[in-house]
């Protein structure tokens, strides 16, 4: 009886409630078995009927989640700028901030002038230290990262930890090692190439193929310098601390002073590497390319990134 009672509870629960499936079953596949492709059972209709938007390299679940969020997000202030809210109040603030965030002609004249400051900016720079000190610029490309985090081995203290530019605008275009050494990426890198060309022309610089051949060529030689992705997963290997002495023993060739202090560290005592052999060969390639080089690098990501 007390088991019968429970299912009839339990059914006239389900039936007051409406609950979905875990899975979403419509994007699974039918045409394989889970032993044999467990991927392809999960997601095939998904795979197969789903359009990668053009602005977009991937396309992902949790990609989606936030595209539809931001659509969420959208309507939300939207509504807030329509219903007039009173001033300084939190919904006037939000509404105020995006308009002015979202001002066609605005954003497109700020823009375009910081890119021209920038690009007169790089034109002036004029030694490997100042290549450096420019790399800290939040909208420039850098061949490492440096940001303060948590010390691993002592988590109540926060260092500078200093990596091969994963978190940030990335060392190279491509994002990732395989992108410049995989065979199978060349037409991946002559589509870049053309592109980075394409970049320099209308910017009005000559040589602009010549500039795009050094710039893929230094951005190679980074890239054959990056970790592996099972080398970034062990913990172990991407923690390395150092005194600020020390890395600049470990790693010459990147002007580590000038970067750091461009980026509000003046006077760094500690650091913590990851990915320490890494770091060490993108300072002994900075070192080793020419500034003009390098200059050109800082300018076609200056552009690309705005």
């Amino acid at each position: 009886m007390i088991a019968s009672a429970s299912i009839l509870v339990s059914s006239a629960a389900y039936s007051q409630h409406h609950f979905e499936p875990a899975v979403e079953v419509s994007i699974m596949g039918s045409s394989v078995y889970p032993g044999t492709n467990f991927y392809r059972y999960a997601n095939g209709t998904w795979l197969e009927t789903t359009e990668v938007p053009a602005d977009r390299r991937s396309l992902s679940g949790a990609n989606a989640a936030a595209l539809d969020t931001g659509v969420v997000l959208n309507e939300i202030i939207n509504d807030a700028a329509a219903s007039n809210p009173a001033q300084e109040t939190p919904a006037w603030r939000v509404a105020t901030l995006y308009r002015a965030y979202h001002s066609a002609d605005g954003a497109s004249l700020s823009a375009q002038e910081n890119v021209r400051a920038g690009l007169d900016e790089i034109r002036s720079l004029a030694t490997h230290y100042d290549v450096a000190r420019f790399m800290a610029d939040p909208f420039s490309n850098s061949i490492v990262g440096a940001y303060v985090w948590i010390d691993a081995g002592n988590p109540s203290r926060r260092e500078i930890t200093i990596d091969q530019e994963i978190y940030h605008q990335g060392a190279v275009g491509l994002r990732n090692k395989e992108a410049y050494l995989a065979e199978d990426k060349a037409e991946l890198r002559e589509a870049y190439r053309e592109y980075v060309t394409g970049v320099f022309e209308k910017l009005g610089y000559s040589s602009s193929a010549d500039r795009a051949d050094a710039i893929i060529a230094f951005e190679t030689a980074l890239a054959d310098g990056m970790w592996d992705q099972a080398q970034m997963r062990d913990r172990t290997l991407n923690y390395s601390p150092m005194t600020f002495e020390a890395l600049q023993d470990y790693a010459p060739g990147f002007e580590w002073r000038g970067f750091l202090d461009a980026m509000g560290a003046s006077n760094p005592q500690n650091v913590i590497l990851r990915q320490d052999t890494g770091v060490r060969e993108a300072a002994r390639i900075f070192g080793e390319t020419p500034v003009e080089v390098l200059k050109d690098y800082l300018a076609f990501h200056w552009v690309d990134n705005h």
